[in-house]
């Protein structure tokens, strides 16, 4: 979804306002949910959340880059040891992480 919207919002196709015009309001307000679904704003909340309700309904492909910036995050904020031990809170922050990026692959995409 992210690449498309990207493609989509490039200057180039943004020029094109015969196209704009066009477009059905439909298609216009799929346009609009998209966006504000794949938004940047409070740290993909939206995306977050619906992410969230679609890990029940399986299969589904993440947006990497919102999972990579968690773990980045994860991984540069929290310490690996705390008092001379392993700190296990930081690998349970990683764990969660990556077992909602995997959650989608818990079953194939059916194509017919």
């Amino acid at each position: 979804v992210m690449a498309v919207l990207a493609g989509l919002s490039c200057a180039a196709v943004h020029r094109l306002r015969c196209c704009k015009q066009r477009t059905s309001k439909q298609t216009k307000a799929e346009w609009e949910a998209l966006s504000s679904l794949m938004s940047h704003h409070s740290a993909h909340k939206e995306y977050r959340a619906a992410l969230a309700q679609q890990r029940r309904l399986p299969p589904f492909i993440p947006y990497l880059g919102v999972h990579l910036t968690d773990l980045t995050f994860i991984g540069e904020g929290n310490k690996d040891r705390v008092g001379g031990k392993i700190n296990l809170g930081k690998r349970q922050q990683v764990h969660a992480a990556i077992s909602s990026c995997l959650a989608g692959r818990t079953e194939r995409f059916s194509f017919t």
